[in-house]
């Protein structure tokens, strides 16, 4: 009977914890959709805002080299210049002096 009741508890405590979890992550996948960036979505918002798509094989005004960098150049280094504090580690390995 003491291992019944063992076996219970537990369930207990593992029904509660994914109850716990998934009611933590559920506004993160719901907002998801929202949060990844699209070359269809994208090239969508351009031409509704420009009234033209993007040309990203050859871009000639900044906000076609800003979309073609954003599909086409996945370098890791740009990693490093979003974060903040990794940006400051890399400035003080790359400065002379």
């Amino acid at each position: 009977m003491q291992t019944d009741s063992k076996i219970s508890r537990l369930r207990d405590l593992h029904s509660s914890i994914r109850t716990k979890f998934a009611a933590a992550i559920r506004p993160f996948f719901y907002r998801m959709p929202q949060r990844i960036v699209s070359p269809i979505r994208t090239v969508k918002k351009y031409f509704y805002t420009f009234g033209s798509l993007p040309n990203v094989i050859a871009p000639r005004t900044f906000n076609e080299k800003v979309n073609a960098r954003k599909f086409f150049d996945h370098r890791p280094i740009f990693n490093t210049w979003v974060d903040k504090l990794a940006v400051r580690d890399w400035v003080a390995a790359v400065k002379p002096g």
